[in-house]
C-alpha cells in the first residue's frame, strides 16, 4: 500500500483486510497500532481477525487510521514506525508515541499541519 492507496483509504469504511495492508506498508505492529489506536493489542488482533470490535475500540482505530494518513503526507509510509518509536528535540527528546500516550495526540497533528505548510523547523 502506497502513499496513495493510504490517502484513499476510507477510514470509515475499514476492514480487516485494510488494517492489515496499513500496518504493514506503515511498518507498524499490532502492538504499535494498539498503542496509537489507545487499545489492546487484542483488539486490533481481533479486529483483523472478524473486523468486528465495540464502538469505541473501532473509533480509536479509525482516529489512529487517519493519524497515519497524515503523517503519510509528510514522510514516506515505510518511516512511519521507526519516526513513531524515535526520541524526537522537538518533544523534549521523548519519542512521538510517548506523547500519544501521555494524551498529547494535538502535539503530533500540529507537527502534521505545520509539515504541510511548510513551517515545521
Amino acid at each position: 500500500m502506497e502513499f496513495d492507496m493510504i490517502a484513499d483509504l476510507d477510514a470509515r469504511k475499514l476492514n480487516a483486510t485494510k488494517l492489515k495492508a496499513l500496518r504493514k506498508s506503515t511498518r507498524l505492529d499490532q502492538r504499535g497500532f494498539a498503542t496509537l489506536s489507545n487499545n489492546s493489542r487484542e483488539t486490533v488482533i481481533k479486529f483483523e481477525k472478524t473486523g468486528k470490535v465495540s464502538a469505541p475500540a473501532k473509533r480509536g482505530i479509525v482516529e489512529a487510521v487517519r493519524l497515519v494518513q497524515g503523517l503519510a503526507e509528510i514522510m514516506e509510509p515505510q518511516n512511519i514506525a521507526t519516526w513513531l518509536k524515535e526520541s524526537n528535540s522537538g518533544l523534549r527528546n521523548k519519542s512521538p508515541i510517548d506523547t500519544i500516550q501521555e494524551g498529547r495526540i494535538d502535539i503530533i497533528w500540529s507537527i502534521i499541519e505545520e509539515s504541510r505548510q511548510g513551517t515545521f523547523a
